[in-house]
This record gives C-alpha cells, sequence and structure tokens, in this order.
C-alpha cells in the first residue's frame, strides 16, 4: 500500500514538472507570434520569410534626365536648364547610378534589420526591392524615401537664424557624408528629436574652424539639410572643440524624419532620380503567412496527441509514463529550436519537425514495446521488465540517434540550403535519446506499483 501511495506521489510530482516546463515552451497560445502577453520559447522561435505575411516588393522606377537635388533638370555639368532642354541619361550611366542606388538601398534596409533583402535593377531602368518587412515603426517612411529623396545630408554653418524654404546652395558645406562615422536618431524629455551623429576623419576640425567666431555675441547655427531642405539645427555660443566626437543636431519634424536622415548619413545618397510612384505587392504565393505556420505546428500537435492516445490505450499507466517522458521530449525540442537557433525557421525546418517528433515517438514505441515483451512472453517481474526491456531498447534507439546524428550533421554541411531542417532533425534526436533513454525508465520505475492489475499497464501474461 505504501508503495502504490509513494508511486502515485512521484507520478504526480513527474506530471506537474513535466506539465510546468511545457506550460514554459508553449503557453499561452498556440499559435505563434501572437502571445503577446507571454512569451513562452515557442514564440521566441524566428520564422523564416516563407512563414511571414507576405514578402514586399516595391518597384522604384529611375527619372532617365539628368536632375538635382531639387528636382530641377539639368544638363550632364549640372547646370539647371528648362524642361524643354532636358537631357537623356545615357544607359551606362544610368545603369551605374541604379546599381549604385541599389547598394546603398540594401544598406538602409540592413540597418532596420530587415531579413531576406533582394534589391535587384530591372532592364536598367528600375530597381525592384525585395524584403521581409524591417523590423521597425519606420520602415514604411524609409521605403517611401526611396523616392521622396537622394539622401545628400550636408551641415553648414549659418550665422542667421536657419528658416524653411531658404535656398542655402551660396553657403559653404562644412561637413558631408565622408565625414559622418555614426548616425542614430534620438529624442529628448521634451519630445524634441534630433540626430547624434559621430565625427570622422577631420569632421570635427573642420567644424571646429567653422565655428571659430562663436561668442556669447554672435550666435552661430550649425545646419543640417537634407537635398538642400532645412532639417534642424543647433545654435552654438563657443567654438565647438577640434578633439570633439560626438555632435547633436535637434529640432527635426519627427522621429521617423530623423530615423530617415540617420541612414542618409550612415548610407550615402543617390545619383538617380526616382518617380514619385512605386509599386508595392504582396508575393500570397511565395510567402505561406503566419496562420499557415500555426497550421504546421497544429498538425505536429495532433500527431502528438494521437501518439500519446494509442499509447494510453496499449499500455496502460506505462503508456501514460511514456506519454510524460514524450511531452518532455517535445518542451526540449522546442526550447533547443527557440534558444538554439541555427537558422530561422522555415517549411524545411517544418518538415524537419515532423520527422524528429516521428523519431522521439518510435523511441517511445521501442521502450513499451520491449518492456511489454520481456513481462508478457519472458516472464520477468515488472522491475525486471523494465529493467532488462530498459536494456535492449536502449541499445536500438542508440544506434538510431547516432545514425541520425550523423545524417544531419552531413545534411547541414553538403546541402546548406536545408541546415534549418537537419538542425531541427538533430535537436529533436538530442531530446529524443534524453527523454527515451533515462526520463521514461524513471517514469515507469515510478508507475510499476500504482497498481496490482496488470491491465492498467496493458500487460498480458502469455502461459508457457
Amino acid at each position: 500500500q505504501m508503495n502504490k501511495r509513494k508511486s502515485i506521489v512521484w507520478l504526480v510530482v513527474a506530471a506537474v514538472v513535466i506539465v510546468l516546463a511545457a506550460a514554459f515552451g508553449f503557453a499561452p497560445r498556440f499559435a505563434i507570434g501572437k502571445a503577446d502577453d507571454f512569451c513562452s520559447a515557442l514564440n521566441l522561435i524566428e520564422l523564416s520569410s516563407d512563414f511571414k505575411a507576405g514578402a514586399e516588393y516595391v518597384i522604384y522606377t529611375a527619372n532617365e534626365y539628368y536632375t538635382d537635388v531639387y528636382g530641377n533638370y539639368t544638363d550632364k555639368e549640372g547646370n539647371v536648364v528648362d524642361e524643354d532642354d532636358k537631357v537623356a541619361i545615357d544607359a551606362e550611366d544610368l545603369n551605374k547610378s541604379l546599381e549604385k542606388a541599389a547598394e546603398i538601398m540594401k544598406k538602409r534596409l540592413e540597418l532596420l534589420s530587415a531579413k531576406d533583402i533582394k534589391v535587384t535593377v530591372l532592364d536598367g531602368k528600375a530597381i525592384r526591392v525585395e524584403c521581409v518587412q524591417a523590423n521597425s515603426s519606420t520602415s514604411s517612411t524609409i521605403f517611401k524615401s526611396f523616392v521622396s529623396n537622394r539622401g545628400v545630408v550636408t551641415v553648414k554653418v549659418l550665422d542667421t537664424e536657419p528658416k524653411d524654404g531658404v535656398d542655402y546652395s551660396a553657403y559653404e558645406d562644412v561637413l558631408s557624408v565622408d565625414k559622418f562615422e555614426f548616425a542614430q536618431a534620438g529624442s529628448d524629455s521634451q519630445r524634441t528629436y534630433g540626430i547624434y551623429f559621430a565625427f570622422k576623419g577631420d569632421g570635427a576640425v573642420l567644424i571646429s574652424k567653422a565655428t571659430a567666431d562663436a561668442s556669447s555675441s554672435k550666435t552661430l547655427y550649425v545646419t543640417l539639410l537634407l537635398d538642400g531642405n532645412l532639417i534642424g539645427y543647433t545654435s552654438v555660443t563657443s567654438p565647438i572643440q577640434s578633439n570633439s566626437t560626438y555632435f547633436a543636431i535637434t529640432g527635426i519634424s519627427s522621429y521617423d524624419k530623423a530615423t530617415q536622415v540617420a541612414l542618409d548619413m550612415q548610407t550615402g545618397s543617390f545619383d538617380a532620380d526616382f518617380a514619385k510612384e512605386h509599386l508595392v505587392i504582396r508575393d500570397l504565393g511565395a510567402a505561406m503567412g503566419e496562420d499557415a505556420a500555426s497550421k504546421l505546428f497544429l498538425v505536429l500537435a495532433i500527431i502528438f496527441a494521437v501518439a500519446v492516445v494509442v499509447m494510453i490505450v496499449l499500455y496502460g499507466l506505462n503508456g501514460l509514463a511514456a506519454a510524460l517522458s514524450l511531452l518532455l521530449f517535445a518542451t526540449l525540442t522546442v526550447f533547443m529550436v527557440a534558444f538554439i537557433p541555427a537558422s530561422t525557421f522555415g517549411f524545411e525546418s517544418f518538415i524537419g519537425a515532423v520527422v524528429g517528433l516521428m523519431f522521439g515517438i518510435a523511441a517511445q514505441f521501442i521502450l513499451l514495446e520491449n518492456v511489454a515483451r520481456q513481462y508478457n512472453k519472458l516472464g520477468r517481474s515488472r522491475l525486471d521488465a523494465i529493467k532488462d526491456g530498459s536494456k535492449k531498447a536502449f541499445r536500438i534507439n542508440l544506434g538510431a540517434c547516432v545514425a541520425a546524428v550523423f545524417a544531419a550533421v552531413f545534411t547541414a554541411i553538403l546541402l546548406p540550403e536545408l541546415v534549418g531542417f537537419a538542425m531541427t532533425v538533430l535537436y529533436s534526436v538530442i531530446a529524443s535519446a534524453i527523454c527515451s533513454m533515462a526520463v521514461s525508465r524513471g517514469m515507469l520505475m515510478l508507475v510499476r506499483s500504482a497498481s496490482d492489475n496488470d491491465k492498467a499497464y496493458g500487460y498480458k501474461r502469455q502461459q508457457n
């Protein structure tokens, strides 16, 4: 009686621990990416682009005539001309400009942490940008900025307070893009937006010379311009030190605008001038969407549930012990995929998860069947049946695990495009080895004295 009570108590304790671990792996919602109130391991798995809400394609058409940063038509030398006298850019120069613009677009999106970026020059006349939406609230602003400005950022020092709509082309450029080492948007407690940037090369020396006349009686204005238009400025009443490292220019209208300008400062400007209109397409064929990801993970849950039901029906309490071990196996696998990511989780990773789950289920059934055989056919006691059955299952599962590990490693090395599949299988095999070779045996030991009835364990002793 005491053994029964202890077995039940320890089984309940083990079940609670495993269920709690599973809660941190899967709770509170099954659908990935939709649990804002609780960040389980499942929600931390980074989905690949084929599971995103749709890759974004934006097509930018270039103006095929020479223009300046103000939108005026020019000749090849940059002199403003009437629209009737506009000069067409030859195909080779236009293609070079687009290739440069494509590189800059990619750099800006990379700085926004966009993923799976593809920037392509189309027929030497347009650029197509394809990426998974950047992890930033300003990403749509950046996409629009590709057609609203070239990104020519300059710093000028003025002796009068700057105003919008004024032409500052007569003032000398103090700093240009090659003098900026780093730039970042920011704001202060008064919600004033600005750009914080580091000097590069002799940038600090140049701005120190430009502000040498600043004093308490003479205010100078360090002014930030984007494509010749006023963005923000900072007033100074003393010279900026020539050994300065950082500087800030404030008064920018919004954080989005500050972020856009910071990206321009770090990546440089376009030579090409893009048309105002652009086309956005959602490619629903290539990108299955997060709903598809949720449905595919639901498939895994159904496979798991069916296996658990079959285990319990065929093997009773032994099946329940194996089911708890299988739940721990699934939890460990999810934790490894979430916290040791070798790649983003895509469709090939899902296939690997299916293979890994089937591997884990098979390992549990091999153990259960060997234990049952020891008791039913060979007449062992319950304790000996578990010990001897576990030993035989251990040898079988160990060989299978070693073979699967080698297969996964070689797949990852020889077929890099299938690394998601290989690593998911590898994680599953490791979790299966832990659970089927160690945890399951312990769980079977816990339940062996919980009932005196052989049928409760799916046992049916065969008479010799």
